[in-house]
């Protein structure tokens, strides 16, 4: 009996000593883990290798059309400010300056938020100019997004729905 149990000991470790560890030959780029041969990426990123950021999935330039007339009003271009922190920057924000620039903070690979913030810009006419702003960009940046916000110009208040159709990345 001892010596079956010795043979059954020896075949499991050689068995088992044989099999290849599926995540020996993969790199998931310091923002995810390698379970079973495949990246499982932390939270804002994706990729074989969890090598994008959701941000920049939002890169781009879109037309912005407005959701009354449902025709194009101007033309915004969203940049990726700090990948590491899902930033973005929005140029042309609300089609008041190409000057002005609002941050948003990426969620996920469907929704930013603008968080509430005091900007500060220069107009066509090289005026200072300030606004409040805060809002949400939702879609997939593939298709459309609806941007949804409300900013403070000159004590007035704006709500602003525009849709936003990506042109270029």
């Amino acid at each position: 009996m001892l010596k079956y149990l010795t043979l059954y000991l020896i075949i499991i470790i050689t068995q088992t000593s044989c099999l290849k560890d599926p995540c020996t030959q993969v790199f998931c780029s310091q923002k995810g883990e390698c379970i079973n041969g495949t990246c499982s990426c932390v939270i804002n990123y994706t990729g074989s290798q969890c090598e994008n950021s959701y941000a920049t999935y939002f890169a781009g330039q879109y037309e912005v059309f407005d959701t009354q007339q449902g025709s194009v009003i101007d033309t915004i271009t969203v940049s990726v400010y700090n990948a590491a922190t899902d930033s973005i920057s929005i140029a042309n924000y609300a089609g008041i300056s190409d000057n002005l620039r609002v941050l948003a903070i990426v969620q996920n690979d469907s929704t930013a938020n603008i968080f509430e913030q005091s900007v500060v810009f220069f107009n066509e006419d090289s005026v200072e100019q300030q606004i409040i702003v805060s809002g949400t960009l939702i879609g997939k940046p593939t298709d459309t997004l609806m941007l949804s916000s409300t900013y403070i110009k000159n004590y007035t208040s704006f709500r602003n729905n525009k849709k936003l159709v990506r042109i270029s990345n």
